[in-house]
């Protein structure tokens, strides 16, 4: 799959569906590039083992991968083109390393873990 293998930039939507969360995570980290992914669950103990064991730049739970405003630097990780330089000049002295934004329904709480 080209979008996999090659660093590209959206807006894309690649969907994969995998049997276990383990092989889901192997997918993500196997890659070379750590731009963004995202994972919609309801079981708040996956949404806390895959946000902390992905390793990119951006993570998305029950919603799209956050996008940097021109205030952040770009979230990018591994080797991603842009990896950790900003291209906002002075703003790359705020830099944030990983970014996760979640989107809970229905009495979810992190003391369901």
């Amino acid at each position: 799959m080209t979008c996999y293998k090659e660093e590209i930039f959206g807006p894309v939507l690649v969907v994969l569906e995998t049997e276990t969360l383990d092989e889901a995570i192997k997918i993500i980290n196997d890659n070379p590039y750590g731009n963004g992914t995202a994972i919609f669950t309801t079981n708040g103990v996956t949404t806390r083992k895959y946000s902390h064991l992905v390793d990119v730049g951006q993570t998305g739970v029950n919603g799209p991968i956050p996008v940097p405003l021109p205030m952040f630097s770009f979230t990018g990780s591994l080797s991603s083109i842009r990896g950790d330089t900003n291209f906002y000049g002075k703003q790359m002295t705020f830099r944030i390393t990983e970014l996760v934004a979640e989107l809970h329904r229905d009495g979810y709480s992190h003391e369901d873990e």
